[in-house]
């Protein structure tokens, strides 16, 4: 530099004088559009996980109506009635009735694919009428959904497991009122989350992206890995803590994380219907 020309001096000075602040423009062009693109990405996957919230809430809702229509039936009513009454003889013709309606619709594809049984309870609870006749006798007035229909509402079930039939699976459950209007038990179908877990396999985005569905507390309801189901909590998953604590606290958001050494972009979204998240992740690989 000391021995450059005075000419040749200036000239590399201006030359820096230009370089240097398109540099800087072209730096803060990029980080812009990186942000721009990121954004994008976000309203993509928030919007896509909003549409497959939409689509298992009206799934659900089909399904519970389809149950409490099922509380209307004639000889379901009048089963209860009777036994409300304590007129057992005229219980008993209708509760045979009740039973073959249901194994008549279990032994169709619709509802054998969906669903692992049906259930009538009684007002303490007790199953008076099933498509499996062992479960006839058994009292399941502990259950949540029971006391919930009980109070004249629909309601949901926390996923469980049937190890007979080797199925996860949720129950959907409708109050039974007679004429004047009084709860007199609840109708419950027994839902197999397999069939949850085909709806969000089929839900996804990009070619890494995937949907799963999980409750507030973390535990996985549905998943396109069914290994994963009623067996993992994501609160203990490495790299995901601080998303799992999103996910169980908040209505919607957007959530970066690295997980086995894979960085992830997911949107969640809470069902109102329940207490379950659906989570839309894609890797960024």
């Amino acid at each position: 530099m000391r021995n450059m020309k005075i000419g040749s001096k200036l000239s590399l000075i201006g030359s820096l004088l230009i370089i240097i602040p398109l540099a800087a423009v072209s730096f803060f062009a990029i980080s812009n559009s990186t942000d721009a693109i990121n954004t994008l990405m976000d309203e993509q996957i928030l919007s896509r996980t909003r549409d497959i919230s939409s689509g298992i809430e009206n799934t659900l809702e089909a399904r519970l109506n389809f149950v409490q229509g099922l509380s209307f039936e004639p000889s379901v009513i009048e089963s209860l009635t009777a036994l409300y009454m304590q007129n057992d003889e005229e219980a008993t013709g209708h509760l045979e009735q009740v039973s073959r309606h249901f194994n008549s619709m279990m032994k169709q594809t619709e509802f054998s694919g969906r669903y692992v049984a049906f259930v009538l309870l009684d007002s303490k609870g007790t199953a008076v009428a099933a498509t499996d006749s062992n479960a006839v006798g058994i009292s399941l007035a502990e259950r949540d959904y029971f006391r919930e229909s009980m109070k004249g509402e629909t309601a949901i079930s926390k996923a469980s497991f049937d190890k007979v039939n080797n199925e996860a699976f949720i129950s959907l459950a409708a109050p039974v009122k007679n004429t004047t209007g009084n709860t007199i038990g609840v109708i419950a179908g027994l839902m197999k989350i397999g069939f949850l877990s085909d709806l969000v396999s089929a839900s996804t985005i990009g070619e890494t992206g995937y949907a799963y569905i999980t409750d507030r507390q973390g535990l996985v309801i549905a998943h396109p890995d069914p290994s994963l189901v009623l067996t993992t909590n994501i609160n203990s998953l490495e790299g995901m803590e601080r998303y799992a604590e999103r996910a169980g606290s908040e209505d919607h958001a957007i959530e970066r994380y690295t997980y086995k050494g894979d960085p992830k972009t997911a949107g969640f979204y809470h069902l109102k219907m329940t207490d379950w998240v659906i989570s839309l992740t894609i890797s960024k690989r």
